[in-house]
């Protein structure tokens, strides 16, 4: 049976999170840094690493933590961080006409992206290889090979580095051809810098996600996002994602971070 857009992206979402347990473990337990292929989705969609895609998995198509409600039929979406691709499938997969703008900074996992939306049969959506910024210009990426480059992480090593353009997210709002249903930041460190950039455009914006990084040995800026949400007339909620359980005693590094948290901004 051939299934069209519409057809799939509701049997997408119909099927979560209630199927392929043992496919789940199998992406969980596989080697990292080794490119799989999975149907958990229904097409074969591809990866550059097992656990991050389970991990990725968990938190859109389980946890659905990006998903809202919209009276738009064809809600702006945009999507800073997009990786291979998983939620800009659920974006689709929740709305079948929203309009998607992706970045995806690294150029491998911007071509997983590409190849992920066409298996899914999802035309229409931008995606622009190139990492948000403060300013066009182009910058050294670290690559860390899954779900963990950055333009900030001189840390990473494992995959070297590459020379990104960049986009100025404030541009992007202000052509924007309607009001931002929902704008994701998912881009490792940049995010302090890209709001400070925006902080009196994010008026064109009704939802905002925000992955906050903090960098071990840096300056902590958590307390300056949230300020920059809250006169930009949100409230929001945040959520730590990952942190130390015993904070006094020990706080372990992760790829460089040693705290990281989930803000979500609405009006």
């Amino acid at each position: 049976m051939s299934w069209g857009p519409k057809q799939l992206a509701k049997r997408v979402l119909r099927s979560i999170p209630r199927k392929g347990e043992a496919e789940l473990a199998r992406l969980q337990n596989a080697p990292r840094y080794t490119p799989m292929e999975t149907t958990i989705l229904g097409p074969t969609l591809k990866t550059p690493d097992g656990p991050s895609f389970r991990s990725a998995y968990r938190s859109i198509f389980e946890h659905r933590i990006y998903e809202f409600a919209s009276t738009e039929p064809a809600p702006l979406i945009i999507d800073g961080g997009a990786n291979i691709g998983l939620s800009v499938i659920f974006f689709r997969s929740l709305y079948p006409k929203c309009r998607v703008i992706a970045f995806e900074p690294d150029p491998e996992l911007a071509s997983y992206c590409r190849g992920n939306i066409d298996a899914m049969g999802f035309d229409g959506v931008d995606v622009r290889e190139c990492a948000l910024w403060s300013s066009n210009t182009t910058l050294t990426f670290h690559r860390e090979g899954a779900d963990g480059g950055s333009l900030s992480n001189s840390a990473l090593e494992r995959q070297g580095t590459v020379s990104v353009p960049t986009q100025r997210l404030r541009d992007v709002l202000a052509g924007a051809e309607s009001r931002v249903a929902l704008l994701k930041l998912d881009i490792e460190g940049a995010e302090t810098e890209v709001l400070r950039d925006c902080r009196d455009a994010l008026g064109h914006v009704d939802r905002l996600f925000v992955e906050y990084h903090s960098f071990a040995g840096r300056e902590q800026t958590c307390d300056e996002i949230l300020s920059i949400l809250r006169h930009a007339g949100f409230r929001f909620q945040a959520i730590p994602e990952n942190h130390a359980p015993r904070p006094f005693l020990e706080r372990p590094v992760m790829g460089g971070m040693d705290f990281q948290m989930n803000i979500f901004a609405y009006r």
